[in-house]
């Protein structure tokens, strides 16, 4: 006798299409909430033209980071994209910086979604965005010195940052977790700095705008907070101060 074969309800058919999305959106909005990225949606992806052999002409080389990194409309496209999947409001965007994985002062990919996500700037567990700035720099210093190999550093970057960190920056303890209040910049030559607070855009005209972080290539006064991203739109950092 020929069993009868059950079908589902359609009204259970749409509750568990809504249940699979949900728990998606979940897990990708636990993910960007973290201080680390979730490994199935940003693994880290390497640029296939930086390598061992030719560090001495790209990130060991002034400017390199500068010059490759995407315009800034296109990485907060993508930030926005991946916090709408995450089910974050627009207004909360400020609180987070789109970061590449794999940095490109370490040969990261410079547009791959893989090597992107909305890091938190303050996040609860207190790892910071800044403190992965600073492994960042201490890992390029050390492939650029032959301390470390290139494959090394991108492996321990992608593997576990906060390890990373604590080997090499351990000595700083974790700053408590706080909010970045929502703020409006006070008019459209402002931006948003990645330490979250509005800061001046690099300029040449004369004034007062605050403590210069770096002179750019084409002779302006950058006022950033952080390193990340200075003189990006105007040929990279001539100079630090």
């Amino acid at each position: 006798m020929k069993k009868k074969r059950y079908a589902m309800p359609k009204r259970w058919k749409i509750a568990t299409v809504g249940l699979v999305s949900l728990l998606f959106a979940f897990q990708f909005c636990f993910a960007a909430q973290d201080s680390l990225p979730n490994p199935s949606t940003t693994p880290g992806v390497a640029d296939p033209t930086v390598t061992q052999s030719n560090i001495s002409t790209t990130i060991c080389r002034s400017g390199y980071a500068a010059a490759v990194r995407p315009p800034e409309e296109v990485s907060e496209a993508i930030k926005h994209r991946q916090l709408e999947k995450a089910g974050i409001p627009d207004e909360r965007s400020p609180e987070y910086e789109e970061d590449h994985l794999i940095p490109l002062e370490l040969g990261g990919a410079a547009a791959d979604e893989q090597n992107l996500w909305p890091q938190p700037r303050h996040p609860k567990d207190g790892w910071e965005a800044v403190r992965k700035d600073d492994l960042e720099r201490a890992l390029r210093a050390e492939v650029c010195s032959g301390k470390m190999s290139l494959a090394d550093a991108q492996r321990a970057i992608v593997s576990d940052w906060h390890g990373a960190w604590q080997r090499r920056i351990g000595d700083q303890p974790l700053r408590p977790p706080r909010r970045v209040a929502a703020m409006t910049a006070p008019n459209d030559n402002y931006y948003r700095s990645g330490d979250g607070s509005f800061v001046h855009g690099p300029t040449i005209a004369p004034g007062d705008f605050g403590k210069v972080m770096a002179i750019c290539a084409d002779g302006s006064r950058s006022f950033s907070h952080t390193r990340r991203g200075t003189c990006s739109h105007h040929g990279g950092v001539a100079s630090w101060r």
